[in-house]
């Protein structure tokens, strides 16, 4: 099967010049954007609801327009990722202070652009993050950060720096959920989903460009790409391991395995790579997470 697609895809889809590089982009790009990329593969099913009108099934999974492939459209993956790291957040709220708080609220800013809900002029709007902590009940935090916020920029809204790629699958599964009423205990209505299967393997490519750090100070500039490098790695660790991504995430869909898909020779073929430095490998979201951390180490010191 895998040799028939990859023929098809070199018979129509190279033709057309539709499959890039990704490294190759870093070329264009300002100093010390990175790169990341690695094969995953699923652990639990994903699951994903389409936009057509008329299926088969009422439950489609989503598909792309021209191949009819199904896939996690870039704007799926940044709202999973972002909801995942501010989880995170909120899970480590009890070992910050105010300070911590407000600067790791500002870097994911910083890295997604401006949160839903948030109306600078008009706190009545409140976003997910201006609950207040159950340690330390601050509702100030959400104004200061506010200010912040337009202190940062004329506007007082940012552009994120994190661009995502989609992702396609090549198989198409079927879950079915079949709802018991208490008083018989028996189905009679199964509801049939339409899902990526566990085992299907997909690419999932970052891309990390501080266009807001042009021209500015180039010892800050690495040291905030060197947290927002660790940062983004912990947070792809947790939406892919922990949270899940798609639909039913709270009922164990959309996990991958903790380990990446090796090729014909069995090595992994995840990367990353800053601009102006060497790619690295590594093998699972734990390695992930090491050469990171290795990578932000050396850009803060450098700094």
């Amino acid at each position: 099967m895998d040799q028939y697609f990859q023929s098809q895809q070199k018979q129509y889809l190279d033709p057309l010049r539709l499959k890039t590089d990704s490294l190759a982009s870093l070329n264009a790009l300002p100093h010390l954007s990175f790169i990341l990329q690695f094969d995953f593969r699923l652990h639990k099913p994903y699951l994903s609801k389409d936009e057509q009108d008329f299926y088969i099934l009422d439950n489609p999974v989503r598909r792309d327009k021209v191949f009819k492939l199904p896939y996690v459209a870039p704007s799926q993956w940044k709202g999973a990722l972002r909801s995942a790291m501010m989880l995170e957040l909120v899970k480590q709220g009890t070992s910050l202070d105010d300070e911590n708080w407000l600067k790791r609220r500002l870097q994911l800013t910083h890295l997604f652009g401006n949160e839903k809900g948030i109306d600078l002029d008009d706190e009545r709007f409140e976003a997910f993050l201006d609950q207040p902590r159950p340690d330390q009940p601050r509702p100030d935090l959400a104004r200061e950060y506010r200010q912040r916020l337009k202190e940062l920029t004329n506007s007082g809204f940012l552009a994120g720096r994190l661009c995502f790629f989609p992702t396609f699958f090549e198989k198409i599964g079927l879950e079915v959920i079949n709802p018991h009423p208490r008083d018989t205990g028996a189905g009679k209505q199964p509801i049939y989903i339409e899902s990526v299967p566990c085992g299907t393997s997909g690419t999932f490519t970052l891309l990390y460009v501080p266009f807001d750090r042009i021209g500015k100070d180039a010892r800050k500039t690495r040291r905030e790409v060197a947290e927002d490098l660790a940062l983004v790695a912990q947070g792809l660790k947790a939406m892919f391991t922990t949270y899940g991504f798609g639909a039913k995430t709270s009922s164990g869909f959309g996990v991958a395995e903790e380990t990446f898909v090796k090729d014909a020779q069995g090595k992994s073929q995840a990367i990353i790579r800053v601009k102006g430095g060497k790619a690295y490998r590594y093998r699972s979201f734990a390695g992930l997470c090491q050469v990171a951390e290795k990578l932000a180490k050396e850009l803060s010191d450098a700094a």
